[in-house]
């Protein structure tokens, strides 16, 4: 499979569980603990097949919108940097503003907390492996 998934979460701790069996199916996953991170790898972002990302982190790309540095980091990636790979948001976030932003940009998004099982299929699904 080989295919390259780029996740950010702040809490990389919490997501050691869903890692391993997305490695072990044949995934290649680079983890970043917050959006500035992220940003400052844009190659590896830019290679990857599907991103990940959490939306909210405790540092964020600027102050805008501080609680939602996930979302954020989605937007300046699709508009500034015009890349249009999956992204799939997995958050506790329900805030109708926020989501109604990620689905205008085409982003699925995914409750936490998510199951490997689920996460694989979605993961799948996004990349077109069904």
């Amino acid at each position: 499979m080989g295919k390259k998934i780029v996740w950010i979460e702040d809490d990389l701790g919490i997501i050691r569980p869903l890692v391993r069996p997305l490695q072990n199916a044949g995934y290649q996953i680079t983890t970043y603990s917050n959006v500035p991170e992220a940003l400052k790898n844009m190659d590896i972002i830019r290679a990857a097949d599907l991103l990940l990302v959490d939306l909210i982190h405790p540092t964020g790309v600027d102050n805008h919108q501080p609680h939602f540095p996930g979302l954020m980091f989605i937007e300046k990636i699709r508009k500034e940097y015009r890349l249009q790979k999956p992204i799939v948001a997995l958050t506790v976030v329900t805030n109708a503003e926020a989501l109604g932003q990620l689905e205008k940009l085409n982003v699925r998004v995914e409750n936490k907390p998510i199951l490997p099982s689920r996460l694989k299929v979605v993961i799948e699904k996004e990349l077109g492996i069904e």
